[in-house]
């Protein structure tokens, strides 16, 4: 494929993602697969649609996030606010943060504030697990779509190979 296919392609995945106001990752690492979180994911699509936010919120399933043993993990990533993880986010849980979180997070301009009874399930993604990595081969892990090659593109997926197969020598 032409690098300026993929470019073209790359630039349509970002226009598609900028459409949607809030974007969130489910994480579908091994660890995650084992503690349920495709009932989760599935929760969370059904209880999306329920609000009619399907134009709204993007729900994406991605690789491991790490920290299996606090799964099913899932991040949201609304605008310009600091993202969100939860932990341990089952099924009924998930229909929790679609109705606690996003739709309330959605109507309201700035900064969201979680209730205090969905603080118990969010991890702190500052913690030095996360803070002391410097992935590069993975750094798009827990991010994108690994079944979405356009997602990986538009994280700039093979720009690298094409600068050194084009310009280096």
């Amino acid at each position: 494929m032409p690098t300026s296919d993929i470019k073209q392609l790359a630039k349509q995945q970002l226009e598609k993602q900028n459409q949607y106001k809030c974007r969130v990752f489910c994480c579908a690492g091994t660890g995650c697969i084992s503690c349920g979180c495709k009932d989760a994911m599935n929760a969370i699509i059904d209880a999306v649609q329920s609000h009619k936010l399907q134009d709204e919120i993007q729900v994406i399933p991605t690789g491991c996030m790490g920290l299996c043993s606090l799964g099913p993990l899932v991040r949201i990533e609304i605008n310009d606010n600091k993202p969100v993880m939860y932990k341990y986010v089952d099924s009924l849980f998930a229909r929790v943060i679609v109705a606690e979180h996003l739709v309330p997070a959605l109507k309201q301009d700035g900064e969201f504030k979680l209730f205090d009874f969905l603080k118990d399930r969010v991890l702190d993604i500052d913690i030095p697990f996360y803070q002391m990595q410097e992935t590069v081969v993975l750094e798009n892990l827990g991010y994108i779509d690994p079944m979405n090659i356009e997602q990986y593109f538009a994280r700039e997926g093979y720009f690298a190979l094409e600068k050194v197969i084009t310009k280096m020598s």
